[in-house]
């Protein structure tokens, strides 16, 4: 029998939630650790979808990539996270979130990144994984692999003709280090969402940069985490991809 707990330990040697960033809310934030679980839901977000799955398939559990609980709320009346968190409850269901942690873990979101893309992780610099591309692309060509592989819609900012020897990602919101990649030897930093001074300041240090969105970059962590979990446990597991609104 699987308890709530035992998934918790689990994720917990593979991402140690007191990796998690200060500022960060992962771990348990709904349920009884001691409750069972035959199937459980991964998502990035928890939302009304999301959680219309996690019903359909009467998942005793959900883990989701970002917390529900980020800042703290006053009530459980009205909003939001309220409603959700509710609903939730009534259903008999935990929520375990695993964020900073698992961006920066073995396996986590950034080296999941990497692997969609090919390339083999190589070195690290805080939430920075950095790997060799084969055969030296241009960056117009890894554009095309990249709106292929993660978002068709990806945007591009620097000279297409420039040959890439080294990736640099941080998935999601990671723009901010863009120094960090450029540090490790990067001609090129993929992320998901990039600030316009970040974006002058990167192209100043000459780095090729693929802006491929925030979900998007994250979503490749999902499907090989929920085989990771079965595999482990023995539960059954789905996800809910974040699909963006057209």
């Amino acid at each position: 029998m699987t308890r709530i707990k035992d998934v918790y330990a689990w994720l917990d040697g593979v991402a140690p939630f007191d990796t998690a960033e200060e500022w960060d809310n992962s771990g348990l934030q709904l349920g009884d650790p001691e409750a069972e679980v035959e199937r459980a839901l991964l998502c990035l977000d928890v939302d009304a979808g999301a959680l219309e799955r996690a019903e359909a398939m009467d998942a005793q559990l959900v883990i989701s990539h970002h917390p529900l609980l980020f800042h703290p709320i006053k009530t459980l009346s009205q909003g939001f996270e309220a409603e959700l968190l509710c609903r939730m409850v009534r259903g008999g269901r935990g929520l375990i979130a695993a964020h900073t942690n698992l961006d920066k873990a073995r396996g986590g979101v950034n080296e999941c990144l990497l692997r969609s893309l090919g390339v083999e992780p190589s070195g690290q610099g805080g939430f920075v994984l950095t790997g060799e591309l084969e055969g030296e692309p241009s960056a117009g060509a890894f554009l095309e692999l990249v709106r292929e592989r993660l978002n068709e819609q990806a945007w591009f900012f620097g000279d297409r003709e420039a040959k890439l020897r080294r990736l640099a990602v941080c998935s999601g919101g990671g723009g901010d280090f863009f120094q960090e990649a450029y540090r490790l030897g990067a001609q090129a930093f993929l992320t998901g969402e990039m600030a316009h001074h970040n974006l002058l300041r990167a192209r100043a240090l000459g780095l090729q940069l693929f802006v491929a969105g925030h979900a998007q970059t994250e979503n490749v962590v999902l499907s090989p985490l929920a085989k990771r979990l079965s595999r482990k446990l023995g539960i059954c597991t789905e996800i809910y991809p974040y699909v963006a609104i057209q």
